[in-house]
């Protein structure tokens, strides 16, 4: 039974509404209008002549229906919430792109919201009602053509793409790069083989951007650092001091089409570079403290592979209480992961078992730096799974130096996130390296003691740097309606 029927039942309207579903339709009501709450079930068909406009494959929200009033909302007992996918791709006709070219983006001076097709056209088109704030926007001259409208997907559809000038970027455009910080001890071993497979083919079979950056470092007892300029024949490996300083200056970031050559010979010989691997790895956490440099002035995605107990974040199994287990150990990752968020670096992490190791602690990482982490007990059994997981990561789509905004209309707050994010100021998230697959969710909260307007109007954007070095503005739009 649907959550819009239950609070019907509640209010002793079930009936009627039934019998007002069998008239014809309705006109559109106008825009704000209050309607007596024995009108609900024409709200309910006003919904469905706007639905076009909804954003549906990339915002689910837990109820067809929300609450209008206070009182409803907490009777009804139920989360009211909304699932987003900010890089959500899902379109069967392609992801429409809107063009102002040297224009402004045309927002709502008030509230900043992007114009959507549920923003009401007033006075011959010279000005808009914003859904969100119901402020009017002046529009430009000729910004609306009759004859261009349904050419317009940001006046016809809710999900598309805006192109973004230089007021939307502090810096050049980040390329897209990939490092590897990889394990090289004993248990590593068995999966080494099949990354540099992995890596090896996508590079052959042309799958990462001709902008791609990549980098290397390999760690167990010492730290390995590679040159993959392309000015040298072969890869030069340093083996770092204790003091871990660069053995020369410079990036070790390198253009991948410039050093392909390079990089797939080191690829080939990757399994067999530490031919008597050390039972146990000690320099994860200065290895990863050493990359964070590396990368921090580009950004990027840090594909992380790690089996052997991390003694410097205490992530072994000292305690005798089973429950702490599963908590982290220590607050030093998250340290770190709140400084990587302003670098924009998004970790996958791949944890190979040997002996007790705290994963908890690692997922800090994963949580704050919108990440992911995967865990094999035995790689030996799930080598295929391994190959899998990792290519899979590798081929994704992902945003570049992306944050996320949503906005919702009058009478409604926030009240929970949740989602691997972090937040970079007030309503303003850092979602790092985002593609479609990853979501948050949303918990709205009514605050006043009844909503103004007949509609929840949600709206989500996320400005990111594609992969071909495009600054951009996806948009996602929503309308719930409210009952009473």
């Amino acid at each position: 039974m649907s959550v819009h029927r239950k609070i019907l039942e509640k209010s002793g309207r079930l009936d009627s509404l039934q019998q007002q579903q069998q008239q014809p339709e309705p006109q559109t009501q106008e825009y704000g209008k209050q309607h007596p709450e024995n009108q609900d079930s024409d709200v309910l068909k006003n919904l469905e002549a706007c639905g076009q406009y909804n954003s549906n494959n990339s915002i689910k929200s837990t109820s067809r229906v929300f609450p209008r009033t206070k009182q409803v909302y907490m009777d009804a007992k139920i989360p009211f919430a909304v699932i987003i996918q900010p890089y959500g791709s899902s379109i069967e006709q392609g992801f429409p792109i809107v063009n102002y070219g040297n224009n402004p983006i045309l927002r709502c001076q008030n509230c900043r919201a992007y114009i959507n097709p549920f923003m009401e056209q007033l006075k011959d088109e010279e000005y808009m009602r914003c859904n969100i704030c119901t402020c009017i926007i002046k529009i430009p001259n000729n910004f609306i053509k009759p004859m261009d409208l349904e050419k317009r997907p940001d006046l016809t559809t809710g999900s598309y793409d805006i192109k973004a000038g230089q007021e939307y970027q502090v810096r050049p455009p980040m390329a897209p790069a990939y490092f590897f910080m990889i394990d090289v001890s004993q248990k590593s071993q068995e999966l080494l083989g099949i990354m540099g497979q992995i890596i090896k083919d996508m590079i052959l079979e042309d799958k990462f951007n001709e902008r791609t950056l990549f980098g290397f470092i390999t760690f167990d007892t010492s730290i390995h650092l590679y040159n993959f300029s392309s000015k040298l024949k072969q890869v030069q490996m340093y083996v770092l001091t204790d003091d871990n300083e660069m053995p020369m200056p410079g990036n070790y970031l390198f253009d991948l089409q410039d050093s392909k050559d390079i990089i797939v010979a080191f690829l080939n010989q990757l399994d067999h570079l530490f031919p008597k691997p050390q039972l146990r790895s000690t320099q994860f956490l200065s290895a990863f403290k050493l990359v964070q440099n590396i990368m921090q002035e580009n950004g990027g995605k840090l594909i992380i592979l790690t089996s052997s107990p991390i003694k410097e974040l205490n992530l072994t199994d000292n305690s005798k209480s089973p429950q702490n287990h599963f908590l982290p150990t220590n607050n030093v990752l998250k340290q770190i992961a709140e400084k990587m968020h302003f670098n924009y670096i998004s970790p996958s992490i791949f944890v190979l078992p040997c002996g007790f190791n705290n994963v908890g602690t690692l997922n800090q990482l994963v949580k704050f730096l919108n990440g992911d982490i995967f865990y094999y007990d035995d790689p030996t059994i799930q080598a295929q799974k391994f190959y899998y997981d990792l290519r899979a990561i590798l081929e994704k789509d992902y945003t570049w130096e992306s944050v996320f905004r949503i906005r919702t209309s009058i009478g409604w707050k926030i009240k929970s996130v949740y989602g691997n994010y972090s937040i970079k100021n007030a309503d303003l998230l850092n979602i790092i390296c985002a593609e479609d697959q990853k979501v948050l969710m949303y918990e709205l909260e009514l605050n006043q003691p009844r909503a103004p307007y007949d509609n929840l109007y949600l709206q989500t954007a996320l400005l990111y740097t594609s992969t071909k070095g495009e600054r951009r503005i996806r948009q996602f739009n929503k309308d719930n309606i409210l009952l009473n």
